[in-house]
C-alpha cells in the first residue's frame, strides 16, 4: 500500500507516524520541505533507520565525540561504505573492522534515531509518502525504537524548547565561564550530573553552542539543555564581546562552505563526486601524500616532485621559505592563496573580506580542536608555535595525534578556501588560481624535516573534494 499527502496543523508528522505505528506497517516513510527530505524506515510500526538527505548523518561524529573511535577511522569506514553496491551501514562497516562494539554502536544509533526525530517534530508543513516493503528488504536492524514514546518525547523537547531559546538564540552564541565573584555561588559545593559535566568541560569561551553540541556526544537538545540549566545557576554565561566564528564543517563530511556575500554563483564548484576516493579523506591517505616515493634525475623538478630539504627550486631567484614540517608549509600556502586572492578583481566584494581566513580558520577549529596550535594574529595565520614544538619535541607519541589532525584542518581550510574561490570566480579561474599559487609556493619552500610533499596529488583532493 501507498500513502501520501501533506503535512498541516491538522495533520501533523506524529500524528502520521503513530497511524503506521498502530497499524504495525513495515516500509518506507519519506517526508519532504522544501529542500530538507527524510526517510524513515519502519518494521511492524517500529523505526528501525532514518537517513537525513539534507543534513549530514552523525552516527560517526557521536562515536568520535563518545571517545569510541578516532576521526581517521570513521573516515576510512565512509570511504568502503562508498565504494559497496549497494553501500553498507556505516555501523555494519565499524562492527566488521571490530572497532566497536554491538553495544555501543546501538547506543550511537539510538541517539541518532532521536536526534533526527526531534528534527522532524518541528515541521509545519511539507508533504509525506509511505511505501511498503516486504520486511527481507530492509536488512538487519541493530535498533528498533517504538513511535508512541519517541512522540512523547519530542511533544516535551518543543514545550521545553520555546523557553530554552528566549535565553539561547541561536548556534553562534558563545559561552564562557563566569569568573567567580559575589554571585552567592559556592562553586566547591556546586553538583554537576554526567551530561552538565559533558558540556561543562567544553566550555572555553570560544566555541559556540553549535560546536558543542556537535562535540558533546549527548544530542542537540540535550546540549541546549545543559547550557541553559547552567546559564540559569550562573556558572555560563554568553559572550557579548566575540564575532561568530566561521562555519564548522562537519568532520564527517567533505566540506562545503557557507560563505557571506557570494557574487557569483557556479554549481559545479561546490558539488561532491559520491564514491570519489577523495570525498573523505583520513589522516593516514593523507600522510600518503607526503610520503610517496618518486624519482626524477639529477638537477631536474619532475612533475610532480617532492619538497625536501635540499631541493633546489626550478627557478634559482626566488626567495626560498623555509618550513620546519608539512603543517608549516600548509599554514603559510593557506596564507599566501588568500592573500592572492584578495587581490584578484571579481574575487573581493567588500573590506569584510579582509577578515576571511580568520572567519574559516575558526570555524575548523571548531571541529579540530586538537588544532589550535596553528592560532590567529589579527587576521593571518601563525604556525610558528607548533613549529617550535615540533623542533623541541619531535613527532612522537602522543604528539603525532595532533600533528595529524593539525594536518587534516589546514587541509580542510585550503579546500574552504579554493570552494570560496570557484564559486565567486567560477570553477576554472578557481582552479587556475590554486593550481598555480600551489606550484609557485612549492618551488619556494624547503623542508627541514624531509618530509615529502607532492602538490599535484594534494591539488587534486583540494579541487574535486
Amino acid at each position: 500500500m501507498e500513502l501520501e499527502g501533506r503535512l498541516t496543523p491538522s495533520l501533523s508528522l506524529p500524528e502520521v507516524l503513530m497511524f503506521l505505528s498502530m497499524g504495525r506497517m513495515t516500509g518506507v516513510l519519506t517526508v519532504v520541505q522544501g529542500d530538507y527530505t527524510v526517510t524513515m524506515t519502519l518494521r511492524q510500526g517500529r523505526l528501525v533507520n532514518s537517513s537525513s538527505l539534507g543534513k549530514p548523518r552523525r552516527l560517526g561524529q557521536l562515536l568520535v565525540a563518545h571517545g569510541l573511535v578516532e576521526r581517521s577511522v570513521v573516515e576510512d569506514a565512509l570511504l568502503q561504505q562508498s565504494k559497496t553496491d549497494p553501500p553498507q551501514m556505516l555501523g555494519h562497516v565499524l562492527l566488521e573492522r571490530g572497532v566497536v562494539t554491538t553495544d555501543q554502536l546501538r547506543q550511537a544509533i539510538r541517539l541518532q534515531l532521536e536526534e533526527e526525530m526531534w528534527d522532524l517534530f518541528s515541521l509545519a508543513d511539507g508533504s509525506f509518502k509511505f511505501e511498503h516493503r516486504k520486511e527481507d528488504t530492509l536488512g538487519e536492524a541493530l535498533v528498533e525504537m517504538e513511535v508512541e514514546p519517541l512522540i512523547m518525547e519530542g511533544t516535551r523537547r518543543l514545550d521545553e524548547w520555546s523557553y530554552i531559546v528566549k535565553n539561547i538564540p541561536n548556534d553562534e552564541v558563545v559561552p564562557a565561564l563566569c569568573p567567580p565573584g559575589d554571585d552567592g555561588i559556592d562553586r566547591e559545593a556546586l553538583h554537576v550530573n554526567e551530561n552538565e559535566w559533558r558540556v561543562l568541560s567544553l566550555v572555553n569561551g570560544f566555541y559556540n553552542v553549535g560546536s558543542l553540541a556537535m562535540r558533546s556526544g549527548i544530542g542537540r537538545f540535550e546540549t541546549f539543555r545543559v547550557l541553559n540549566a547552567l546559564l540559569a545557576s550562573g556558572v555560563v554565561k554568553l559572550r557579548e564581546d566575540v564575532a561568530a566564528a566561521g562555519p564548522a564543517p562537519d568532520v564527517m563530511e567533505p566540506v562545503k562552505a557557507s560563505w557571506p556575500k557570494a557574487r557569483k554563483t557556479d554549481a559545479a564548484s561546490n558539488g561532491e563526486k559520491p564514491g570519489d576516493d577523495v570525498g573523505t579523506s583520513s589522516s593516514t591517505r593523507l600522510m600518503a601524500l607526503f610520503r610517496k616515493k618518486l624519482s626524477a634525475p639529477v638537477g631536474q623538478v619532475a612533475e610532480d616532485a617532492p619538497i625536501v630539504e635540499g631541493t633546489s627550486p626550478a627557478n634559482v631567484n626566488l626567495k626560498l621559505m623555509h618550513f620546519q614540517t608539512v603543517v608549516g608549509f600548509l599554514g603559510g600556502f593557506a596564507q599566501n592563496l588568500m592573500e592572492s586572492l584578495l587581490v584578484t578583481p571579481d574575487f573581493a566584494v567588500g573590506p569584510e573580506d579582509a577578515h576571511l581566513l580568520a572567519f574559516y580558520w575558526n570555524g575548523v577549529v571548531m571541529s579540530y580542536p586538537r588544532a589550535d596550535l596553528v592560532c590567529l594574529a589579527g587576521d593571518k595565520l601563525d604556525v610558528s608555535t607548533f613549529e617550535k614544538f615540533i623542533k623541541r619535541e619531535g613527532n612522537s607519541a602522543p604528539f603525532h595525534v595532533i600533528y595529524e589532525e593539525t594536518l587534516e584542518a589546514l587541509t580542510r581550510l585550503v579546500r574552504t578556501i579554493y570552494l570560496v574561490a570557484a564559486q565567486r570566480l567560477g570553477t576554472r579561474e578557481g582552479q587556475r588560481i590554486v593550481g598555480d599559487q600551489l606550484a609557485e609556493f612549492r618551488q619556494r619552500a624547503v623542508l627541514a624535516t624531509g618530509e615529502e610533499f607532492y602538490y599535484q596529488d594534494f591539488l587534486d583532493r583540494i579541487i574535486s573534494g
